[in-house]
């Protein structure tokens, strides 16, 4: 009767690294690749790429429409800080414990002939427009934006009715203020400072209504939450849209819808400086003396809700552009 060979350690760790690459595989082509982007872009990884697919052996495919998102593709590469850029966004604890395994190091390889290729394939390509509707990918990334922009609509105007309702009590608002504001401050700088102020104050016996200031305090919270879901649920996936289906007005409008996010989240930021902050017709509501203490804390309110409408209307024209 013949021997059974004994597996050896090698034969089981390989084995144990094969099942692992497979596992690991399964999640990340399940995975959301909207997601995905969303953390590279966070830290400013393969911008101007597109995020395609995951084949076995935990191979990513990514595409691109011009020499200079592959070059900076390359360069990270080159410098020794792809394989930590990947590592950062695709293994956590989550995935670990998924995995059932404590440890997963990601060491990313390019060949420098795949380099080339893409190279010369994309000095040789004409870049004439095609139809979304030929590009199945790029039309259901389409399709998923228009989704969750009828959610995004719903919540710009939910904050419009707030904001309209706060501005009919401004005179409140600045009264009950006044009452909440230690003795001698004159000037508001930060949101942050309002807040704290208000904080300390809530619940002492100078202050008896404080509703309007918890209507306005709730929908500072909103405003950032509804500025960060127009960066992950709307202009993560349209840098998911490649800009080959695109027209030139379109490419514009992402840039700017990128634009306005940035502005409105620097405005929500708690130390952003108030003083530079000013709405043409709020600033007018507020009397001359109670400028410096209330002019830009409450500008921010009209100012974030014009970017976020503005971000909605820009979506708009972006997705009826196209002949779906």
């Amino acid at each position: 009767m013949p021997k059974q060979k004994i597996p050896s350690l090698m034969d089981q760790k390989d084995f144990y690294y094969m099942d692992l690459t497979d596992k690991l595989f399964d999640h990340l082509s399940s995975a959301d690749i909207v997601k995905l982007r969303e953390d590279l872009e966070k830290k400013g990884a393969l911008h101007g790429a597109y995020i395609e697919r995951f084949s076995r052996g935990i191979v990513l495919a990514v595409g691109f429409d011009d020499i200079g998102a592959l070059d900076s593709l390359w360069d990270l590469y080159q410098r020794g800080k792809l394989s930590m850029t990947f590592q950062d966004v695709i293994v956590n604890s989550t995935v670990l414990k998924k995995l059932k395994t404590t440890k997963i190091v990601l060491r990313s390889k390019i060949l420098e002939s795949e380099y080339n290729n893409c190279t010369n394939e994309l000095l040789s390509r004409k870049m004439k427009r095609l139809e979304i509707k030929t590009r199945e990918v790029d039309k259901k990334m389409v399709l998923r934006l228009a989704e969750q922009q009828r959610s995004f609509t719903d919540n710009v105007q939910s904050l419009k009715d707030t904001e309209e309702n706060i501005e009919l009590s401004l005179g409140e608002f600045a009264l009950t203020m006044k009452q909440i504001l230690p003795q001698g401050v004159l000037e508001l700088k930060t949101i942050r400072e309002f807040e704290t102020n208000y904080k300390m104050a809530k619940g002492t016996s100078r202050v008896k209504n404080t509703k309007i200031i918890d209507q306005f305090t709730d929908m500072l919270g909103k405003l950032r939450t509804t500025f960060t879901e127009a960066f992950t649920q709307l202009y993560v996936p349209l840098l998911q849209v490649h800009s080959i289906c695109e027209s030139e007005k379109q490419k514009q409008i992402k840039r700017d819808i990128r634009r306005k996010i940035n502005i409105g989240q620097e405005l929500m930021k708690p130390e952003a400086p108030l003083k530079i902050v000013i709405h043409p017709v709020w600033a007018r509501k507020i009397l001359p003396r109670e400028q410096s203490l209330f002019r830009g804390l409450v500008c921010v309110l009209p100012l974030a809700v014009e970017a976020l409408k503005d971000i909605d209307f820009m979506l708009d024209e972006y997705i009826n552009d196209f002949v779906l």
